[in-house]
């Protein structure tokens, strides 16, 4: 009898847990994914504090114009009452990155996780070049998860009539916020907006507006076909479309 009621209160007790885990937005029995932070980044009712951890090859450190940048999107969009930011630099002898590759790095080199009221963001900036596409400068691959491949970046070739208005930190800014706006599930990842105005196949999850920073262009070297001498300066800013959808999916909306 005492072996029944033992087996009896074990089964419970395990009903309890799996209820418990299903509830619960971080459980690791549910792979998160891109976007699914969305709405934590936006709000502040679970994470009223951000934590930006900034890990980076010597030697291709952000800049702070860039951070600066993007913390002023972040403040303008994201319900936060306090942006940390903790950076630190590694080693590395590659020239290439894979998937693989960036996610070891993130496994070895990431600090912070989600707790204690403080949702984070980490950022990894590498040297080198995407294994899978040397023309990509940017990929947000996790639902906390961006790599930036800044050498890529202060690689391009500004056109000379530019040269007096803009530099390499211009690009960077826009892509870093450009990655940042995936976090946020820009555009339509994991929810339908009432705007049409997503990229058709194959640049699905973007803007359609060449003068959003969510447009396609900005996450690739095509980045430089955006500028032109009325308008030098690569967008950092969400079109109204976009910022219409960060809105509604704040409120609960989407």
């Amino acid at each position: 009898m005492k072996v029944k009621i033992q087996i009896v209160l074990v089964v419970i007790l395990l009903q309890i847990i799996v209820m418990t885990n299903a509830g619960c937005f971080d459980s690791e029995s549910k792979p998160a994914v891109l976007g699914d932070y969305a709405k934590h980044y936006l709000q502040d009712s679970k994470y009223p504090k951000l934590l930006i951890e900034i890990d980076y090859v010597q030697g291709n450190s952000p800049s702070n114009q860039a951070i600066n940048i993007l913390e002023d999107k972040i403040n303008k969009h994201c319900d936060k009452q306090q942006i940390l930011i903790d950076k630190d630099s590694f080693s590395s002898s590659k020239s290439t990155y894979s998937d693989e590759d960036i996610r070891e790095l993130e496994d070895e080199h990431r600090d912070n996780f989600n707790g204690n009221e403080i949702i984070v963001a980490y950022i990894l900036y590498v040297n080198g070049r995407y294994s899978e596409n040397e023309d990509v400068l940017g990929i947000a691959y996790g639902p906390s998860s961006i790599v930036i491949f800044i050498e890529q970046i202060n690689g391009i070739n500004i056109p000379w009539w530019a040269t007096t208005f803009i530099d390499h930190t211009d690009y960077e800014k826009s892509v870093l916020v450009h990655e940042f706006g995936h976090l946020l599930a820009m555009v339509n990842i994991g929810y339908q907006s009432e705007r049409a105005h997503e990229s058709a196949s194959p640049y699905e999850n973007h803007c359609i507006h060449e003068d959003c920073v969510m447009y396609h262009s900005i996450e690739t070297v095509s980045i430089v076909n955006l500028i032109s001498r009325d308008d030098p300066i690569p967008p950092y800013d969400f079109y109204h479309d976009c910022e219409d959808d960060l809105k509604k999916l704040k409120s609960g909306d989407y």
